[in-house]
């Protein structure tokens, strides 16, 4: 159903031209050529003026029907040429296309891009600007042939340990590798090429891993996950703040945030300390760019539309059916449990408005708010394209309440995690077990 919902990036624009939207599945658009206006009739004969005996003149209306079928001739032939130079046009974009973005004929949708820098992806069929060539996802389902690799930047504090497992168990299930395999086992920062078809789910900036892609033989589908930025900012704090939590063996709690608060007014001041210590309010449009976006200050959409699915965590299960779509999926293969669900009492008290009203004035000027926006838009687009939408999401709901139910004992706590939570990789996929259990 879904193809490369592609767009590459490049600068951002002020010129205020609107996004085109809903355009035809791998059409190619010819911008700014139009047909070049047919010569009047008779345009190209040889007139004369009829004085006296011309007209009857037998030599001259031969020489004039000569002229005549000889420039029908230059017609014909040009016309003839023409037609060759647009097939050879379009058989070279075909190949292009083919090459390069990716597009998936059997295909019906597409979430389309504007006509700037910043969209030149399937549409037009160009690769995309500031990214590593490589092959990019077409439609293929998950476990088919040759098999899709994976790519999922895994953000922080975006709900993406959930969703790392999600690829882990979907990886398991569908036999590609590095399901239980990543950056603390074996040192892993990108997809394994000798591995392929491969998942990889780590934390890690998207500019830091873009690079290593176009050494893959399979098509990869680049996936990622985003929050509105005030929750996604103080969930950051509170994960900072608890040594507890599943950091490094080795982590402290950052000095400028000591001594650890203890009165719901000292968290409050503690937050707004480390609201100063931010070098940037774009986080998740930093984290998720390409180098060549966030060096160019690409549009939030251009961003965007990197990907070939961003989950909005908001609307969390939404975006699980798109998935599914878009790989061939069940509702079985997205069965998880929640990672790092943990309730914080800020000192024996809530966050107040007033330090509440700080944080959102401060990050108001973010762009992962059009980030957020952007998403949203793609994600509503979409949902259209699936008729049976809210029968898929019921469907799923209700297994997932009930897997949720049945295996919720080997959720992981962020203190311990031991075989006993049937984890795939450290704290992401756990109670594998007992969901594809539940799920068959």
């Amino acid at each position: 159903m879904f193809g490369s919902s592609t767009g590459g990036g490049g600068p951002s624009s002020s010129s205020g031209k609107k996004e085109s939207t809903n355009t035809e599945y791998g059409a190619i658009i010819f911008g700014g050529h139009e047909e070049a206006p047919r010569r009047r009739e008779g345009e190209w004969d040889i007139t004369h003026e009829k004085e006296g005996d011309d007209v009857n003149d037998d030599e001259e209306l031969l020489a004039s029907g000569r002229r005549r079928r000889e420039n029908d001739w230059v017609k014909k032939k040009t016309v003839f040429l023409g037609l060759c130079f647009v097939a050879a046009a379009v058989f070279g974009c075909a190949a292009a296309a083919n090459h390069y973005s990716s597009v998936s004929a059997s295909s019906s949708f597409i979430i389309n891009n504007n006509n700037s820098d910043e969209s030149l992806g399937a549409s037009s069929f160009v690769p995309k600007l500031g990214m590593s060539n490589w092959r990019r996802w077409n439609g293929e389902t998950v476990g088919g042939t040759p098999g899709i690799n994976i790519l999922f930047v895994k953000t922080i504090k975006t709900g993406s340990t959930t969703i790392a497992g999600l690829c882990r168990r979907i990886a398991n299930r569908h036999g590609l590798n590095g399901a239980r395999t990543g950056y603390n086992q074996n040192g892993s920062t990108e997809i394994d090429d000798k591995q392929e078809p491969y998942v990889y789910a780590d934390h890690r900036m998207f500019k830091q891993t873009e690079g290593t892609l176009s050494k893959l033989d399979h098509p990869t589908f680049l996936l990622t996950s985003i929050r509105d930025p005030v929750s996604r900012f103080i969930s950051e704090f509170q994960y900072v703040m608890d040594a507890k939590e599943s950091h490094d063996k080795d982590y402290r709690v950052p000095d400028e945030l000591l001594p650890m608060p203890v009165t719901n007014e000292e968290w409050e001041s503690r937050l707004l300390t480390f609201l100063n210590m931010q070098t940037s309010i774009d986080h998740q449009y930093d984290y998720i760019g390409s180098q060549k976006a966030c060096d160019n200050k690409w549009s939030p959409a251009g961003v965007v539309n990197l990907y070939d699915h961003v989950v909005v965590l908001e609307r969390f299960d939404e975006s699980m059916i798109v998935l599914k779509n878009m790989l061939g999926l069940s509702n079985s293969d997205l069965l998880y449990l929640r990672a790092k669900e943990n309730d914080y009492t800020w000192g024996g008290g809530g966050l107040s408005a007033a330090t509440l009203a700080k944080v959102k004035n401060a990050l108001s000027a973010s762009r992962d708010y059009a980030l957020i926006d952007q998403a949203n838009q793609r994600l509503n687009g979409h949902i259209s394209q699936i008729p049976d939408f809210s029968e898929q999401m019921s469907a799923y709901k209700n297994l997932l309440a009930g897997a949720t139910a049945q295996c919720s004992q080997y959720a992981p706590t962020g203190i311990t995690v031991g075989d006993f939570n049937q984890c795939l990789y450290e704290d992401q996929a756990c109670g594998d077990e007992c969901l594809t259990a539940y799920g068959s």
